[in-house]
């Protein structure tokens, strides 16, 4: 399964390749595609959910494909990705 950035309109588009140097996402990587600050989530199915932390607080918008992948709101961009694409 590859890792996606899931907008919250529900479209849902390849994340780019990890740009650090032993193959994983940088934070700078994340945080450009969340907007903000990151907060890893667990999803339901195993993978690491990476979202705004302040996105709620932020006002962004309600992303309800995210929400479903982790069982409450979810507020702006998200990246499903698998656990071993972090540090």
């Amino acid at each position: 399964m590859s890792d996606q950035i899931i907008s919250p309109d529900g479209t849902m588009t390849d994340m780019p390749k990890a740009q650090g140097d032993d193959g994983v996402y940088t934070l700078k990587q994340m945080q450009d595609v969340v907007g903000g600050p990151i907060q890893a989530l667990a999803a339901y199915d195993g993978r690491l959910l990476i979202v705004n932390e302040e996105g709620l607080l932020k006002g962004l918008e309600h992303n309800p494909e995210a929400s479903d992948l982790v069982g409450f709101p979810i507020m702006g961009m998200a990246l499903i990705c698998e656990r071993g694409m972090l540090t």
